[in-house]
């Protein structure tokens, strides 16, 4: 076990850690729902200052696609995020996107410990919304109720 650091198992992946004082995504599937909810709300409302973009239905897989990311992340820096394919069309050059924009984030104070490009491409609920709560606490410094 790391320093800082309850409850690591080894082997285990750390967004299931427990952190003095940090974010453990729940478990729970009805918990992680309404958690999914509260952050697509969260989003839109930072998405509809652009105006180009409709609101998003569904979190998981409006993030996975890499450009509605990096617009979010966009309105949130009020920089633009530099990535590579403008119009990806495959998992990878979707991955790199991805990546572009975690990197911009993590050179920006955005703890992203434990969150990968492919799980957010691959719509992997826990690391899309612990890289929400991540945005969140280094944009807003607060997390919903």
């Amino acid at each position: 076990m790391q320093p800082g650091r309850r409850g690591a198992l080894e082997g285990t992946n750390v967004l299931y850690w427990l952190y003095d004082g940090g974010y453990n995504p729940s478990t729970d599937r009805e918990k992680t729902q309404h958690e999914i909810q509260e952050y697509t709300v969260w989003a839109n409302a930072y998405l509809s200052e652009r105006g180009d973009l409709p609101p998003m239905d569904d979190l998981v897989t409006a993030l996975s696609d890499g450009i509605t990311l990096i617009k979010l992340v966009e309105v949130m820096a009020e920089q633009q995020v530099p990535y590579p394919h403008p119009k990806p069309t495959s998992w990878i050059q979707r991955v790199e996107n991805t990546t572009a924009c975690l990197s911009f984030c993590g050179q920006g104070g955005v703890m992203l410990e434990g969150v990968t490009s492919s799980d957010i491409v691959d719509g992997k609920a826990k690391a899309i919304l612990a890289l929400c709560h991540a945005l969140r606490i280094r944009c807003e410094g607060t997390t919903p109720e």
